[in-house]
């Protein structure tokens, strides 16, 4: 009986970690963890460190979550609509929307539905351009003002400024060319120091202040 007894007992604590050693459970923070370093890759950002980047990371994570399949694949069939004949679009992304929308046959059953919500979400609430999303972030600043007329007034200024000296140089030795990064780059301090020069003046059409 006790030797039945000491049998038993030996048998159970020699199996129990092997038991623990066969277990092979995906915990939630691997999947997280796969989850971010995915979007990571898919945003661009591969100059930067991925710590870094956790806020935009986490703020597409949460649209996925947002968006059903549906939604998704609509979101993808306009992109491939509108995008068609624009030579800026990525032809990787335009090959990868068109798998997505013929279906999970070249896809694991797990992997589908989050590549076409991540694909969906990355295009639709920050940027189709792999570029813009490099330098970027999705998040918006209503209070920054943008279309204001001191940015019309200075970018037709400084467009008047590119254009006469290209054209009156252009036939000339030594040749002087001003690229738009160079009217981009002298339009910044321009508006800084418009800013402060000029006093704050403005209209109100329909609730909007135009200043």
């Amino acid at each position: 009986m006790g030797k039945d007894k000491k049998v038993s007992d030996s048998s159970s604590s020699e199996n129990l970690p092997k038991l623990e050693e066969k277990k092979d459970v995906t915990s939630f923070d691997e999947v997280d963890i796969d989850r971010h370093q995915r979007i990571f890759e898919k945003l661009g950002k591969s100059g930067k460190q991925q710590e870094e980047q956790t806020e935009d990371i986490q703020y597409v994570l949460d649209r996925i979550d947002e968006l059903t399949l549906d939604q998704a694949l609509e979101i993808l069939h306009n992109t491939q609509e509108h995008h068609k004949n624009d030579l800026n679009f990525p032809e990787s992304s335009r090959q990868l929307i068109s798998e997505l929308l013929s279906g999970p046959e070249n896809f694991a059953k797990a992997d589908y539905e989050f590549e076409v919500k991540a694909e969906a979400a990355i295009i639709y609430y920050f940027s189709p351009y792999p570029e813009v999303r490099a330098i970027a972030n999705p998040h918006d600043n209503p209070d920054l003002p943008c279309e204001t007329i001191r940015a019309y007034i200075l970018g037709l200024i400084w467009a008047v400024i590119g254009q006469f000296i290209n054209s009156f140089f252009n036939s000339r030795y030594p040749g002087i060319t001003i690229t738009s990064s160079v009217c981009q780059t002298l339009l910044y301090p321009c508006g800084e120091f418009v800013q402060y020069a000029l006093p704050d003046w403005g209209i109100t059409i329909r609730g909007t202040r135009h200043h």
